[in-house]
Order: structure tokens, then C-alpha cells, then sequence
């Protein structure tokens, strides 16, 4: 929809005016000339002149029947009231109400008027007639503003909307379709749209390109552009419109280009892709030089130890920043990150490691400090807990739980059929790192319980969107 420059307000007469055009150009694709606007506008004074001049009008028709003996009825004057209440507003409605009243009244007088209904029906059929005009007309004004609104809104989308019938021919020739493909009605028309669309893209509709089965749907596609010849990239709306029987009557879509946005999306990828590789390979090196700088295995057992616990964790660590770079929002999935933190320990025929919760988005920083407790606890627990014999176990799993300040999560690693642990006498630097993991969530707590069946440790903090 096109807004001309120092238009007036939005009256009932502009918005008939413009009506056929603008929801040609903009929705049907009819391309239809706007008739030249009138001069005389619809201020105070015209709506007066002409109030006058149409009720002039009918008493003088009427006074000329009557003065020739022609029986016509005085509802002659209701054309008129209907006229000036639908154009001007009900104030002039009731003038001309007012204004024919008395010209009746004035003609049964005088005698011209003779076999007319009484003076008392002919003001109250008058004043039905007034406020059914005023209540019509305001309808139609809400309707225009409505009408206004949604041609707006449409012009002020990237895209352009377009209506088809049932079976999803498009209706009237739509101009801006024609500039983006370079086809002209006669070839697009029917079915012959379809061409313009890619090849591999098609079969995204089941109908040979009528909308998809009387549902609403939004895809992807390719659109060949008829300046250069290239395709890019649209996405496409649509919307059945049904009848009073339910049956579909016609289709309301839009059609926004997303070319650029998708190209950056798929370089963005390329781009990720090529992080995870070059991390890989980067942690690779790291272990590499950690294990080729330390003595021979098996000449210092501290050594051995250590290297082992550090492979162990920078292993955890690239796990959970690859799930961040693969996740593409900077969170990562519970599941997916302690899953891949555990899988090293996971690969006995029978599973040891029970994993269970719901589905749950960590921010990056939480998930990279829950990979390395989770390593910890799982370290541990090889060499001094449950899966430090055969008949171990552990549980794992996490719950959100309703609680006076709000949501909370909690991670619950439990071992049960090992040698009874014993609590330190002081922290290590594997404890400190599991009481870390909370340090910067709200609400955040960690328990370690050295209970006589298995270790219980609890992990929990206040549920908040992943920072993105």
C-alpha cells in the first residue's frame, strides 16, 4: 500500500475512495489506478452545501410531483437522509430528518401533499431511518480503520502478501510476484507459478502446488529472481480461509525474503564446524605434550597420576565446550553434556551408570563446570567407590522442584554396592572443583554425604534461562 504525501484524515468517503485500489495493489495484486481525488474535500462547509442541496433536492421533486397532481409518496426525503448521514454523519443525518419533517409538514399545509401517511409516521419512520444509517456508517468506519491497519502492517513487512483460491491459483495478477520472478500472468497463472519454484524444493508440496492438505503451514524455498536468474531464498505463510460450511474458500499468504539471513546461517555453521575441528585437534596436542614431557610410565607413580587425572579432565572439558560450539545458542542439553563427559565409562556390556532426567538447557559455563565434577565423581569412584568392584552402581539423574524461592535444580550422584567411603580429612582439589560448579548460579548449594551404602552428592541451584 502506497501513502500519499499530505493526505487528509481517514474519513469514511477517502477510505471508499481508496478502498478497490489499495487492497488490489497490496493483497489481490490487482494493479488498479486510483481515481484523481476531488478538490471540493469534506470539511464543515461541504458537508453542509451538500446536506442542502440533496434535501433541496428531494422537497423540490417532491413539491414538483405534488403541484402535478402525481401521488408520490413524501418517502421520497428517506434517500436523502440515508445519503446525508452515511456521507457527512449523524449530525447532518438529523438535519436532513429535521429539514424534511418540516418540508412535509409545510407541504400538508399548504395542500400540495395529499394520501401521505400522517406527519407523526413520516418523523418517526425518519428517525429509524437516521439512526439506522448512523449505525451503519459507523460500522463501515470501524471496518475502514480495521481495513487501514492491516494494509499498514502489511506494507510494513519485508514481504508481500497474496490471496489464491481454493485449489491455490493465484486470483489477479500480483505486480511485485512478477517483479521478483520476471513471469508474466499468463505464465503464472494456474499452477504456472510452480515454475518459478526450485526443483528440490517442490516437493514440499504434496498438491503439485496447491496449499498443503487445508492446513496452515511455513516453509522454506527457493524462488528463481527474474533480473539475475539466481535463486534465493523465501519463506512462505499461508492460511486457510473457510466458509460458513467449513469448506476452504481461499488461501491468505506472504511471501518474506530470507535469502541473506540464511546464507550468514549456513557460513555461521561452516564456520562452527571448522571451531569443533580445530579444537579437537588443539586438546589433541595438548595431551599429546603432557604425555611425551612426563617420564616413562611407570617411573613416577605421582606422575602417572597426575597425567591420568589431567588427560582425564581436559578430555571432559572438550567434550562439553564441543556440545556449546555444536549447540549454536550457547547452552548445551543436561543430558547430552553428561553423557558425553561419561562416556569413557560407559562401555561395559552391562551399564553401570544409570543416566535419567528431564530435558533441561545449561548455560556454557555451567555445563563446562558440571563436565569436570561429573569426571571427578566417575574418577573417583573407579578407584575408591562403587565401580571399584563388580557388583557397583551409580545413579544419576536431575529434577526440577518447586521451592519458596522459586524453581530448583537438583543433580543427584548416588553409589550404591561399594566399600563404605570415608570422608577425608580435608578437602582436595577434586572436592573443591565439585563445589565450584554452583559458584556463580543463584541459590546454588552442593553436598557431598559419605553415606555408609555409597557417596551421595547433591548439586543444586535456582533454574534460570541459559545465558545465550
Amino acid at each position: 500500500m502506497v501513502v500519499q504525501p499530505g493526505a487528509g484524515p481517514l474519513t469514511f468517503k477517502n477510505g471508499l475512495r481508496d478502498a478497490r485500489e489499495a487492497l488490489g495493489r497490496v493483497l489481490l495484486g490487482a494493479h488498479v489506478q486510483p481515481p484523481t481525488r476531488s478538490r471540493i474535500g469534506t470539511g464543515i462547509a461541504t458537508k453542509t452545501a451538500v446536506t442542502a442541496i440533496v434535501l433541496g433536492s428531494a422537497a423540490a421533486l417532491r413539491f414538483a410531483l405534488g403541484t402535478h397532481g402525481i401521488g408520490f409518496s413524501s418517502a421520497i426525503f428517506f434517500p436523502a437522509i440515508l445519503f446525508c448521514t452515511l456521507y457527512a454523519g449523524w449530525q447532518y443525518g438529523v438535519a436532513a430528518w429535521v429539514g424534511s419533517t418540516i418540508s412535509v409538514w409545510l407541504m400538508v399545509r399548504m395542500g400540495i401533499v395529499r394520501g401521505d401517511p400522517g406527519i407523526i409516521v413520516f418523523a418517526v419512520s425518519g428517525a429509524v431511518q437516521t439512526a439506522i444509517a448512523a449505525f451503519a456508517r459507523a460500522m463501515l468506519l470501524d471496518r475502514e480503520i480495521i481495513r487501514h491497519r492491516l494494509l499498514k502492517l502489511v506494507d510494513a513487512s519485508q514481504g508481500f502478501a497474496f490471496i489464491t483460491d481454493a485449489r491455490g491459483h493465484p486470483l489477479e495478477a500480483h505486480p511485485r510476484w512478477m517483479a521478483l520472478t520476471g513471469m508474466t500472468w499468463d505464465e503464472y497463472r494456474g499452477n504456472g507459478w510452480f515454475k518459478a519454484i526450485h526443483p528440490d524444493d517442490r516437493n514440499q508440496f504434496p498438491l503439485r502446488g496447491s496449499p498443503n492438505e487445508g492446513k496452515s503451514y511455513s516453509l522454506e524455498l527457493r524462488i528463481r529472481e527474474g533480473a539475475s536468474g539466481d535463486w534465493r531464498w523465501h519463506r512462505l505463510r499461508t492460511l486457510p480461509v473457510r466458509g460458513p460450511d467449513g469448506e476452504i474458500r481461499e488461501w491468505i499468504g506472504t511471501l518474506d525474503d530470507i535469502h541473506d539471513g540464511k546464507v550468514e546461517t549456513e557460513r555461521r555453521e561452516i564456520v562452527v564446524s571448522e571451531l569443533r575441528h580445530r579444537l579437537k585437534n588443539l586438546m589433541a596436542i595438548v595431551e599429546a605434550l603432557a604425555k611425551y614431557s612426563a617420564p616413562r610410565p611407570g617411573t613416577d607413580a605421582g606422575v602417572d597420576t597426575f597425567l591420568k587425572r589431567f588427560t582425564g579432565r581436559l578430555r571432559a572439558l572438550t567434550a562439553a565446550s564441543d556440545l556449546v560450539l555444536a549447540g549454536k545458542h550457547g547452552a548445551i542439553e543436561a543430558d547430552e553434556v553428561i553423557r558425553a563427559t561419561l562416556a569413557p565409562f560407559l562401555s561395559d556390556p552391562a551399564p553401570r551408570i544409570v543416566i535419567e532426567g528431564p530435558p533441561l538447557l545449561l548455560s556454557e559455563e555451567l555445563g563446562g563446570a558440571l563436565a569436570l565434577a561429573v569426571h571427578e565423581l566417575a574418577t573417583n569412584a573407579i578407584k575408591y567407590g562403587a565401580l571399584s568392584v563388580p557388583q557397583g552402581s551409580v545413579s544419576f539423574g536431575w529434577t526440577r522442584e518447586r521451592a519458596p524461592q522459586g524453581e530448583q535444580v537438583a543433580f543427584d550422584w548416588k553409589e550404591r554396592g561399594g566399600p563404605a567411603p570415608v570422608k577425608p580429612a580435608r578437602d582436595g582439589f577434586g572436592t573443591r572443583m565439585i563445589r565450584a560448579v554452583t559458584a556463580r548460579e543463584k541459590a546454588g548449594a552442593v553436598s557431598i554425604d559419605y553415606e555408609p551404602d555409597g557417596l551421595h552428592c547433591r548439586i543444586r541451584f535456582a533454574a534460570q534461562p541459559p545465558k545465550t
